[in-house]
């Protein structure tokens, strides 16, 4: 227990492992453990009875082999896998390997929506150079002559998506350098800078009517110094912004009407306006009369005569109807969406403010309501099962962070609130937020009952196989083991073995056709005695009532058999002409304190040669009078008259281990 964490030895690990060791041969484990300072060591181990010359348990044999290093390295390879292939998944960036030779080799996930490319495998292994048409081939051949020398190339140009669609790009080339240090591969890189460019050209067309634009457009223009200080305001602004006396507010920074998020992006619009570039945001900002508006804006420079920028122009277009009118349409395409997704899935909605709570009809079935019920946000909590209301509440929690993951996705009980069915959901949800406040949650429930159900069945069918195999196994090695000790020369223990395993081949192929729930004790021992049946008259007598044998009984009987068997085709009456053999069992009543029903088998040779007991016992020997006691909690005998071998197997069969015709 010395070697086992606190938690492991709480849940007498260290006892599970000795008591599979002694009943199945071995056991083997990997899990941490612990040193003697305290460090803990992850380490695959495997524990062996130990036993003397006469099979007596006399103690254990562990084997720990120190796997820590390679666990780690595991983890941290798989974390850094899936880190690096969440970011080329995320990355709007069109993302290429090449080859020296500029054929393409990869695409990013991002690249291939970027250029919307359907199938990369139609394009894969093709020439760069001769996909790019244009004033920007050139550039491109130039760049990648660049990598190839170990350089930086790098370029921005025209070159239209897979679908037709045009696009300006900045590209930038550089080597992928192998072990030597030279480079094996090239990186391609191309960021989608289309908008930038036409927001260019928009700016260069905006300077030419800015004069007709101020005087005529119903948007609120206001014209900034460098600085952000008002200079004038267009007659639209001042409706727009409901202002009773403009001069109030000339002179005055613009800056000052936004608030929290939305100053921080203002701020930075102003900034890219005073560096000669286009900003732009959305944000919300009250007129001068209080009245509540969403503004879409826009913040360009006005340049003067050398070129720079010495004026900047503010145009907020009132967007309060169309925000509201959108939000709306969010909330009812988001609904269709997700139940066109999926086929029988109920839908729902929480307003996070007031706490009002809708679910479909459907909705309503996965959870025991009828149709026509009323629900609310207690009747949520209600639906799920107790032990896993922390788990949900904490998912949905999170989903609710701005700076988090919006989505979420999880699996829970739910209890049905009127017939009080358990069944298994999966829950689906997005939240909506108004600025950084979430405002709203939409999302689907899909009853995976069955699912679940299937999922613990394949454990339970995936642990039986597990337990079948590792008896076999452990029967195996110890057929192998006893039979080398036992002889003489590998070919005497070649001899041995083969016969031996195939009679436990037969046996599992018997015990396979039957699911490995047992079998009939009658096919046992027709399958065991089947290869030395020569087709004389008389051979076998088989007598006995219908008994069912556990798997592991009538593995047992089926090597004793073929003991017994060959023992008589060497030496007793299978060796001769006229010797043959009887096979008996009953059934009688077991005390009643064990139940179940006693049983008794008997083996008993006729007509061979004279029988003298043996001078030493094999394994053989062993075999037939300890196998199959103890898969009946009984003993086995054997005795030598002259007349031809005796063998008396007697035991208890389990409740479901007998049957009488």
């Amino acid at each position: 227990e010395l070697f086992f964490t606190t938690e492991d030895r709480e849940q007498r690990v260290p006892e599970a492992e000795m008591r599979a060791a002694v009943e199945t041969g071995r056991g083997d484990d990997e899990r941490w453990h612990q040193r003697q300072d305290g460090s803990r060591f992850w380490a695959s181990g495997e524990m062996m009875p130990l036993r003397d010359a006469d099979g007596c348990h006399t103690g254990f044999l562990k084997i720990l082999r120190d796997r820590t290093e390679q666990r780690l390295l595991a983890e941290r390879h798989a974390a850094d896998t899936a880190f690096l292939s969440s970011v080329l998944s995320s990355s709007a960036d069109c993302i290429k390997v090449l080859d020296l030779d500029a054929n393409l080799v990869f695409m990013s996930e991002g690249g291939q929506r970027a250029m919307e490319v359907s199938d990369f495998n139609a394009i894969l292994g093709c020439p760069l150079p001769a996909l790019w048409k244009g004033d920007g081939n050139q550039d491109l051949k130039k760049a990648i002559e660049t990598a190839r020398g170990g350089g930086v190339g790098r370029f921005s140009g025209g070159f239209p998506t897979m679908a037709g669609n045009d696009r300006f790009w900045d590209v930038q080339i550089t080597p992928i350098a192998g072990q030597d240090g030279k480079p094996q591969r090239l990186l391609s890189v191309s960021r989608d800078i289309t908008a930038s460019k036409r927001a260019e050209q928009s700016l260069r067309e905006a300077n030419d009517l800015n004069t007709l634009i101020l005087e005529s457009s119903r948007d609120c223009i206001v014209v900034l110094d460098l600085d952000g200080h008002t200079v004038a305001v267009n007659p639209g602004g001042i409706e727009a912004m409901e202002i009773a006396d403009v001069n109030t507010i000339i002179g005055l920074s613009w800056l000052r009407v936004w608030a929290d998020e939305d100053h921080t992006a203002a701020q930075k619009a102003v900034a890219e306006a005073k560096a000669g570039r286009l900003g732009r945001f959305q944000g919300f900002c009250a007129t001068h009369r209080g009245t509540p508006k969403w503004w879409d804006v826009v913040i360009s420079p006005l340049r003067g005569t050398d070129g720079r920028p010495d004026r900047i122009v503010s145009i907020a277009r009132d967007i309060t109807e169309q925000r509201n009118a959108e939000a709306q349409l969010r909330d009812s395409e988001e609904r269709r969406r997700l139940a066109i997704e999926a086929a029988d899935i109920g839908t729902w909605s929480l307003d996070l403010v007031t706490r009002r709570l809708e679910w479909d009809i459907r909705c309503k079935q996965l959870f025991g309501l009828p149709p026509d019920a009323a629900v609310n946000y207690d009747s949520y909590l209600a639906a799920i099962h107790p032990d896993d209301r922390d788990r949900v509440f904490a998912v949905t929690m999170s989903a609710q962070n701005p700076d988090g993951e919006a989505r979420y996705h999880v699996e829970y009980r739910a209890i049905g609130l009127v017939d009080q069915v358990d069944r298994w959901v999966a829950v689906a949800g997005r939240t909506q937020f108004e600025g950084r406040q979430p405002a709203r949650m939409l999302g689907t429930v899909v009853d995976i009952t069955l699912r679940k159900r299937a999922e613990e069945q394949a454990r339970l069918l995936a642990d039986e196989l597990q337990h079948r195999v590792k008896n076999t196994l452990a029967m195996v090695q110890a057929i192998v083991h006893q039979t080398l000790r036992n002889a003489a020369t590998p070919l005497e223990a070649q001899a041995a073995i083969n016969p031996r395993l195939a009679a436990m081949a037969r046996a599992d192929e018997m015990l396979t056709r039957g699911g490995w729930e047992g079998s009939d004790i009658r096919m046992v021992i027709e399958a065991a005695l089947q290869p030395h049946n020569d087709g004389a008259a008389g051979r076998f007598d088989i007598t006995g009532p219908v008994v069912w044998l556990s798997a592991q009984a009538g593995m047992s009987l089926a090597l004793l058999l073929h003991e017994l068997a060959t023992n008589a085709s060497k030496y007793g009456a299978l060796s001769t002409g006229e010797g043959h053999v009887d096979v008996s069992w009953t059934l009688g009543e077991a005390p009643a304190h064990e139940g179940g029903r006693t049983f008794r088998l008997v083996w008993q040779e006729r007509g061979g040669p004279v029988v003298t007991p043996p001078s030493r016992r094999g394994f053989g020997s062993k075999l037939i009078e300890r196998g199959l006691a103890s898969a009946l909690a009984g003993s086995a005998s054997l005795n030598f008259p002259p007349t031809g071998v005796i063998c008396v197997v007697e035991g208890v069969l389990a409740p479901l281990e007998h049957a009488t015709a």
